[in-house]
């Protein structure tokens, strides 16, 4: 076996060359380049995720916002019914009390022009009103042009405003009573029916984490 002499004094520099060298730089100036760019791309694709879920958290809570909005109309909505409705309800008999004869000649106007051809029909009232619809029939009669017969009678009403008017095959009726409680019970419907979104309080206030994208509730 041949024994290698020690090289420790020689210059392996002058082996490889400045050409060596060169290339040696340039690929250590790619491979920075590329980590540059990689580093980049990540940071740009981290940045890009984190947008898109605050986006998307923004969208959810523009959606809450409008549907806690929509809540507080229709609550709006329905305080209002339940007020003009109490303001009615009080309301209503005094001023239907004050003007009776109004009402009735309204209904007695309607059902004669809806029945022109009918030979006969009766008018009840109270007998408080009797003698007042007594003086305006002819004036009815000859404004709606019916060339039948009118009845007038007296009957206890229950209601001075209350009146029957009744043909052959029909009649109408006007029933103060019966009229409130349509309405009590229309306004009921509405105050019972669902309110949209049903949030409660604690989900009254929502505001987006910058730092995190998610939900947090004001503290």
């Amino acid at each position: 076996m041949t024994a290698v002499k020690y090289t420790f004094d020689n210059n392996f520099e002058d082996e490889y060359g400045p050409r060596s060298k060169a290339k040696i730089e340039e690929l250590e100036n790619a491979a920075y380049q590329r980590g540059l760019a990689e580093g980049r791309e990540e940071i740009l694709n981290g940045i890009e995720q984190q947008v898109q879920f605050l986006l998307q958290n923004l969208v959810a809570a523009m959606q809450t916002l409008t549907t806690r909005h929509e809540e507080q109309l229709s609550m709006m909505h329905k305080e209002a019914a339940i007020l003009a409705h109490s303001i009615i309800g009080k309301l209503a008999p005094a001023l239907v009390a004050n003007t009776p004869l109004q009402e009735i000649e309204a209904l007695v106007v309607q059902c004669l022009k809806n029945s022109p051809l009918e030979p006969r029909i009766v008018i009840r009232v109270d007998d408080r009103i009797l003698p007042h619809l007594e003086r305006e029939i002819t004036r009815l009669k000859e404004s709606t042009g019916y060339a039948g017969q009118i009845v007038l009678l007296a009957e206890p009403m229950r209601h001075i405003s209350d009146c029957k008017v009744e043909w052959a095959d029909g009649g109408a009726e006007r029933d103060f009573d019966a009229l409130k409680a349509t309405i009590d019970r229309t306004v009921q419907l509405f105050i019972e029916a669902p309110t949209p979104g049903h949030l409660s309080g604690d989900d009254m206030s929502v505001e987006v984490s910058a730092d995190s994208g998610q939900f947090a509730p004001d503290q």
